[in-house]
Parts: structure tokens; C-alpha cells; sequence
């Protein structure tokens, strides 16, 4: 084991040098050598995708060289496997030999397991465990004031205050990012309060596995011992009533307790389909809140937190188009961010109006039918496809049935859609009444079958082409929203 981190730090001061002003140089000062082993090298501190792309693509060849020069008593670089880790790990920056890291299951099990904090924190866990990003404070402005201000009472009193919580409004506003800094701000607040986070899918799949194994005293004794109960995407559970139920349940007993429940939804629960009266009216007993759509100020605001935190300098004619012309959601603005980060790290080139244009020419509106219209359509005839190709109903893919044939359909979803339209993960769990974390899961799935099984990969081939085909056929510009 080598405990001196002084040699990583001078590697990367001479790749920064060598690289001189790639524009990798703003992020290398965060890599971290996390393992040397005979087969594989483990690089931590990635704090975006585009990082670790620009990364592997740019500069590898670059990394090994010098890989070899700081580090030739580990043996030899040139063929062996570098694993780039997106996150910070925490401890030391320091090289640990051998360590056990999980090999890439983190969304798999995000999918269909809770994310709990509880108070079983002071176990001892191996050295440079990945932390889950902080969540930084949301940007406040009048599209969301009222529930953060909300957020900040139930941050000082929980359980006392606005309990039940329900927040609702359309995807990509926020509402999730809300959660996750509750949970955050509140388990270091309350490093002993039992904490859970969880998607009302995980929530669903947890209580039949519970059922079916005739496990429900041990759900039951789980979730209402909670301190704070934060609850995900509402509108997964409408018609599966006895979940429902059992929710409604575990409500009931927190709130008696004095403890917190927050819960998230597309719309209120009073305006829920599906959703049982009894727990309509008991989510309506408490705190009902909206997060709207955010005007032209809020998207400054919005714009200026998110290129702060990114430490990206927008001109000012840049800043003001972006803050005007990319509409609707919080999650638009930071895709749009995004692409302009991306551009700069990746191309070292500055960002100008007329490059910014072309980079979010899509998110441009230029018809009374916008481009986002046409993708979410373009999309849904994929589905529409899928669903008569396999012989299941369009409802189904969108269900709670989770049977091996719909199971796949949706995973085949999930890749076209990806493939063939700019729809991010998010998005694709919107038509399909999941959460990113399973579309990512269903994503890695079968494009690690697509690399193993030449089978699977030629049926889906035909399948791709046939689709395709029926497009090109009906109107040859739809074609064209796989490029948006």
C-alpha cells in the first residue's frame, strides 16, 4: 500500500502541463487514485459524464504515460483496464490497493430498493465509499417559493409543521431535487433520525415481495418506525389499492407519532386517478403545494445558480437568451446547461450566441407546433409499434405489471426511444410511469445483453430497421428526431 498521496498530486500537476489548455484543466485537480491492481486501475472524483468521456476519449493515452513515469514499480500500463468512477470518494485522497468497490450496480439497485438513511450509520464501512452528491439548495423564486419556504419549516421543526406534505407539479420542476436536499439537510441535522427516501415504485415492488413472502410485519415494523418518510412520484401507485392502502396506513401512524411524511406528484392527490378517496382526503388533511412552471426571472435565477455551481461564465447575450428562450422545466434549463459545459470541456472553445443557437436549436421554439411536441409524438409512435409488434396494449407497457414479456418490451422501449429521439431518461420514465433510476437500470440491461448475446442482437436489428422503415414510409422529416 503507498499512503503517500504526494505522487498522484505531482502526476496530475504534469498532465495538467502537458495537457496545457485543453480545457480539462478546470476539473483534473478533483481526479483521485482510488485502487492500483494487477488488472485494473480505479480513477474516482468525475463530477460529471462529460468528464469522464472527455477523459477516456482525449487524454488516456496521455494518463497511462504518465501512469508509467510516477508509478513504475506497479508494473507496466499500457494494456491494462482504467475504470473512471463518477462521484468523490470519501477519506484521504490517498492510493488503496485492492479495494472491494461494487462493479457498476448502483442503478440496478436504486430501481427497486429504498435509498434509508437510519441511524445504523456508525457501522464500520470500507474506506473510499462512494458519498452521494450533496444537493445544493434549490434556486428560489415564485414558481416554487411556497414550498420551499415549506421545506425550510419542515427543516426546522419536522414532523410539527405541514404534515402530511404533498408537492406537486409537472416533471422536471424540481420536486425530486427538493426531497433529496431534505434528506440531505436532515440527516446531518438529525444524524440519529431514521430517514427514508424512496420512489413509490420501490415503495410498490417492497410491499408485494413483502406480501408474497409473507413478510408484511417486518414492512409494516420498517416503514412506520421512520422519523421521516420522503416519498417519490405518488401517481406510480394509482389503482394499486392495497399498496395504497397499506401507504395510507403507514401515514397515519408517522403523523400520530409527530413524524414527517413528504410525498410528491404530478398533479394533487384530490386529482389523482386511481387514488383512493380515504387517502386523498387524509394527504389533503395536510399541506397541498404547487411548483409551477418558473417565469422569465425565475429562469434567470435558476440560470445563475446552475452556472455558479458549474463555475461556467456565460457573456451576458448568452446568459439572457438561454434565460428567455429554453421554456417549461427547471431540468430543460440544466440540460441546456449541460450541452454548453460539455461543449467547453470537450472542445476548449469559448461560448458564443451563435454557438449557443446551434447547440439548443431544439429547444427553440419556432411553430405553433414546438419541436418538443414532435419528439414527444415521435416517441409515442415507438411505443404504439413496440406495443403491436409484441402483441401487448399500449396500457400495459405503462402498468404496474412488471410480468417477464412486458418486463422486456419496456427495456426495448427504452433503448429506441433513447436511440432514436433526444428524450432524456427522465422523460422516457414519464411515457412509461417510471423513474429515471429504473429507466437507467432497464438501459444498462440490455445494452450489456445487445454485447453478449449476437442472437438478441440480430432479432433486435430486424426489429430496429422494421421500425424504421414504417417511419421513413409515413414521413420521411420524422426521421430526423433521432438528431434533435
Amino acid at each position: 500500500m503507498d499512503s503517500d498521496p504526494h505522487r498522484w498530486n505531482n502526476l496530475k500537476r504534469d498532465l495538467k502541463h502537458r495537457l496545457g489548455t485543453s480545457g480539462a484543466s478546470h476539473w483534473m485537480d478533483e481526479l483521485q487514485l482510488l485502487s492500483i491492481s494487477p488488472k485494473r486501475v480505479v480513477i474516482g472524483g468525475l463530477e460529471h459524464e462529460i468528464y469522464r468521456y472527455d477523459l477516456r476519449m482525449n487524454h488516456e493515452a496521455e494518463l497511462r504515460s504518465a501512469l508509467a513515469r510516477f508509478y513504475p514499480d506497479k508494473g507496466g500500463f499500457r494494456d491494462r483496464l482504467i475504470e473512471y468512477r463518477m462521484g468523490c470518494a470519501a477519506g484521504p485522497k490517498q492510493i488503496v490497493e485492492q479495494i472491494a468497490l461494487p462493479l457498476d450496480t448502483s442503478a440496478e439497485s436504486t430501481a427497486s430498493t429504498p435509498l434509508q438513511l437510519a441511524s445504523d450509520s456508525a457501522n464500520s464501512t470500507p474506506p473510499q465509499r462512494f458519498q452521494p452528491p450533496v444537493v445544493m439548495a434549490p434556486a428560489v423564486g415564485e414558481f416554487n417559493q411556497l414550498a420551499c419556504r415549506a421545506a425550510d419549516a419542515i427543516l426546522d421543526d419536522p414532523g410539527q409543521r405541514f404534515n402530511p406534505c404533498t408537492i406537486f407539479g409537472k416533471s422536471g420542476l424540481g420536486k425530486t431535487r427538493l426531497l433529496h436536499y431534505l434528506r440531505d439537510v436532515l440527516s446531518k441535522s438529525h444524524p440519529d433520525a431514521a430517514l427514508q427516501l424512496v420512489s413509490a415504485e420501490a415503495f410498490l415492488n417492497e410491499f408485494v415481495q413483502s406480501l408474497r413472502k409473507q413478510r408484511m410485519a417486518e414492512f409494516r415494523k420498517r416503514y412506520r418506525t421512520l422519523d421521516v418518510l420522503l416519498v417519490d412520484g405518488l401517481q406510480i401507485l394509482k389503482d394499486a389499492k392495497q399498496a395504497q392502502t397499506e401507504l395510507l396506513h403507514t401515514v397515519d401512524t408517522l403523523r400520530t407519532l409527530g413524524k414527517q411524511v413528504v410525498l410528491t406528484a404530478l398533479v394533487p392527490p384530490s386529482k389523482l386517478d386511481g387514488l383512493l378517496e380515504l387517502l386523498a382526503s387524509r394527504l389533503e388533511q395536510g399541506m397541498v403545494l404547487e411548483i409551477s412552471e418558473p417565469s422569465p426571472a425565475d429562469r434567470r435565477v435558476i440560470l445563475d445558480q446552475l452556472a455558479r455551481q458549474r463555475s461556467l461564465n456565460l457573456p451576458p447575450e448568452v446568459f439572457a437568451f438561454v434565460a428567455e428562450t429554453v421554456r417549461g422545466s427547471v431540468g430543460k434549463l440544466e440540460g441546456a446547461l449541460l450541452r454548453l459545459e460539455a461543449h467547453v470541456s470537450l472542445m476548449a472553445q469559448p461560448i458564443t450566441l451563435d454557438l449557443t443557437k446551434r447547440l439548443l436549436h431544439d429547444l427553440i421554439p419556432d411553430h405553433p407546433v414546438s419541436r418538443e411536441e414532435k419528439r414527444f409524438k415521435a416517441a409515442r409512435g415507438i411505443l404504439e409499434f413496440l406495443a403491436w409488434k409484441f402483441e401487448v396494449g399500449l396500457d400495459e407497457l405503462t402498468s404496474t405489471r412488471r410480468d417477464q414479456k412486458l418486463v422486456r418490451v419496456r427495456q426495448i422501449a427504452v433503448l429506441f426511444l433513447k436511440e432514436m429521439t433526444s428524450l432524456s431518461l427522465t422523460e422516457i420514465g414519464e411515457l412509461l410511469h417510471r423513474n429515471h433510476s429504473t429507466m437507467h437500470s432497464s438501459l444498462v440491461r440490455i445494452e450489456k445483453q445487445l454485447k453478449t448475446d449476437s442472437f438478441f442482437r440480430s432479432k433486435l436489428n430486424a426489429i430496429r430497421e422494421e421500425l424504421l422503415g414504417k417511419v421513413e414510409a409515413q414521413d420521411a422529416p420524422a426521421r430526423q428526431a433521432r438528431l434533435f
